[in-house]
This record gives C-alpha cells, structure tokens and sequence, in this order.
C-alpha cells in the first residue's frame, strides 16, 4: 500500500524514490494493495494537486529551499520534500 503522500510525490516530480515505485505498478515483481476507500483518497488527493495544491510542481522542481508565505500551515507538507516554510519576516537576512 502507498500512502496517499507518496502518490502526491510521485506526481509532482520524476526524479524521487516515490515515482520509481509507482512506476513499479503492474510489474509482476511487485503487488500493490488497493481498496475502493484508498483509490477514493488518492482520486481526491491528486485532484488537489492537479489544481496547484498548497505544494506546486514549480517548488518540487525547483528545489526550492523556501516557500515565504503568511499561511504556513497551508504548506506544512513541505516539510517531506525538504522545503523550509518561512514568513515574510523570517526570510529576511537582518
């Protein structure tokens, strides 16, 4: 079973670990478990990530080191691709 993040993962960039394995689908060597509820979640999740998502393809690729935002907890997920969340303020050098 992947959890619903590493779907998300495995979407917005090509270069992880998390689209080598969903790239495994379909390969004999390699079973995924999958329930209706599941498939629900990840339709919706990525549906959401279709639509830009709080975490966009542009800060994956990027290899942004910083997202600077007034909401920060619209970006806490940027924390699993290594992805600082910062407010206006604290990205200031002084």
């Amino acid at each position: 079973m992947l959890d619903t993040k590493v779907v998300a993962a495995a979407m917005l960039s090509r270069r992880g670990a998390s689209h080598r394995l969903l790239r495994l689908v379909g390969d004999p060597r390699w079973r995924m478990n999958l329930s209706v509820p599941l498939a629900l979640e990840y339709e919706q999740t990525l549906k959401r990530v279709c639509a830009g998502g709080p975490i966009g393809e542009t800060e994956i690729e990027s290899r942004s080191d910083f997202i600077v935002t007034f909401n920060r907890g619209d970006f806490i997920p940027a924390g699993q691709f290594g992805i600082r969340v910062v407010t206006p303020a604290n990205s200031l050098p002084y």
